[in-house]
């Protein structure tokens, strides 16, 4: 099972280019399952959504006020992303499909559906299993660990999935720095790119002015610095082109996508050092970065889009003794916790 996401600028074709990766799949014999995030998610016949409204209608009934509707939680903002999301899992679970085609819009709309899918099962555990929860006398405890469990459950499994994917950026040539920005922040969420496509290309010939010419050279040389294929698509002078023909185009890319099915490498790399740890991420080179702690958690803000990663067990025992970006990636180091740690004899 391959799951990519494809987002990009907004306008820059990325619906073209998602449909047009899913019907070479299918020419190629896959089973493809195509879901768009433009598109309003069946809250009505959703487990998650059921689970949504049991969960806070419970809780909210133990510190005395009234159960929520179902409507009123069909307006809360993010739970459009958050039923998506769940969608996706759904059918990255389900053995008769090879390839889901995730189009999620504009990167601005990815990266936040990633930071929900993110976040929200952190903070709901800190909401419903947390000092304030204990104190509460919900009248039916069963029915809201029920409820809580499985929200969490169906959200953090669209976490899971989306964090095994491989992502597509779509772009035009104007849209360099955007990518390389995006590629950096999809990096924090897990999903690296596995190619960009930069659409509508101007098609050169002897007669166009050589700064034009300099300008597309130079856009392409710097969106390969991300480090993956890039793909172009030439222009169309009226309308959008036909499906069969971006098909033909995507040709080559869908077998970058698909050479490989295994999932990514690790997010994080560990290594010893001499006086403690290092733990490395890929990021982007530039890449604005923050970094904060806590508990067994880090906090890592990259380009204003932050992600919460529970550290591995030996680092849990340490303290961040310093760190920042050393080239295309975050390095943190880490010491021993004196107090956590027994002396050597």
């Amino acid at each position: 099972m391959t799951l990519l996401l494809v987002s990009g600028v907004g306008g820059s074709g990325v619906t073209t280019v998602a449909q047009g990766i899913a019907r070479v799949l299918r020419d190629e014999g896959q089973t493809t399952v195509e879901i768009t995030s433009a598109l309003a998610a069946p809250l009505g016949t959703s487990q998650v959504w059921s689970d949504a409204v049991a969960t806070f209608g419970v809780w909210l009934k133990g510190i005395g006020s009234s159960a929520i509707s179902s409507n009123e939680v069909e307006g809360l903002i993010g739970i459009n992303e958050l039923i998506t999301g769940v969608m996706v899992a759904d059918a990255v679970g389900n053995s008769n499909i090879d390839v889901v085609v995730w189009d999620m819009g504009s990167t601005r709309e990815a990266l936040r559906t990633l930071q929900l899918l993110d976040t929200i099962p952190v903070l709901l555990d800190r909401l419903l299993t947390g000092p304030a929860a204990a104190q509460l006398s919900a009248p039916n405890p069963d029915e809201l660990i029920a409820a809580w469990y499985g929200l969490v459950t169906h959200v953090g499994a669209a976490r899971d999935a989306v964090s095994a994917a491989q992502s597509v950026l779509v772009g035009t040539a104007r849209d360099a720095d955007a990518l390389i920005a995006a590629s950096g922040t999809l990096r924090l969420y897990g999903c690296a790119p596995a190619a960009v496509v930069l659409n509508k290309m101007p098609i050169l010939n002897n007669n166009d002015a050589k700064a034009m010419r300099r300008t597309l050279n130079e856009c392409v040389e710097r969106v390969d610095g991300i480090g993956v294929p890039v793909v172009m698509l030439p222009e169309r002078s009226q309308g959008s082109p036909k499906p069969a023909k971006v098909a033909k185009w995507l040709g080559p890319l869908t077998d970058v996508l698909m050479a490989d099915g295994s999932a990514p490498s690790e997010f994080w790399v560990m290594r010893e050092t001499k006086k403690g740890y290092a733990l490395s991420m890929e990021l982007r080179a530039g890449a604005e970065v923050q970094v904060g702690r806590r508990g067994d958690y880090v906090l890592v803000v990259c380009d204003g889009h932050r992600r919460q990663l529970e550290l591995p067990a030996v680092l849990k025992r340490c303290i961040i003794s310093g760190g920042g970006m050393v080239g295309t990636a975050l390095v943190l180091k880490f010491v021993p916790d004196p107090n956590l740690w027994r002396e050597q004899s």
